[in-house]
């Protein structure tokens, strides 16, 4: 089973993504945790590193997917057991002071929160 993170208001993740905070260090000092490979995925990230987390992970390796919203609607990956959502989102909103477009953090809708709770058990039993 892989976890699938929602990082949404993150409008671009870095590459190579940065290490995940303190709580997948404790991981790697339990003994019997599996290696743990962390994957982005977010818009303006190149296609064919895009591709990689549909490929199966490694015997004994989980795999992580960290995205944004691109992934609320329009991605199927399977394996995925959970999905962690921060429960905002960015979005673009004319500011009238300035005369142009900017981006808003906002938080999401029900509909919105089940969707992305949707990525979890797609392909799998039950």
């Amino acid at each position: 089973p892989y976890p699938f993170l929602s990082l949404s208001p993150f409008t671009q993740l870095p590459s190579p993504l940065p290490p995940l905070p303190s709580q997948t260090d404790r991981l790697s000092e339990l003994e019997d945790a599996p290696p743990l490979a962390v994957l982005p995925i977010y818009s303006q990230l190149p296609s064919d590193l895009q591709a990689k987390i549909f490929q199966k992970a490694p015997e004994g390796v989980r795999k992580c997917v960290v995205a944004t919203n691109i992934a609320e609607t329009s991605l199927t990956v399977d394996g995925i057991m959970f999905v962690i959502d921060g429960g905002f989102c960015k979005l673009k909103v004319y500011n009238p002071r300035i005369g142009m477009d900017a981006l808003q953090v906002f938080p999401i809708s029900q509909a919105n929160a089940n969707q992305r709770s949707g990525r979890a058990g797609r392909t799998g039993a039950g």
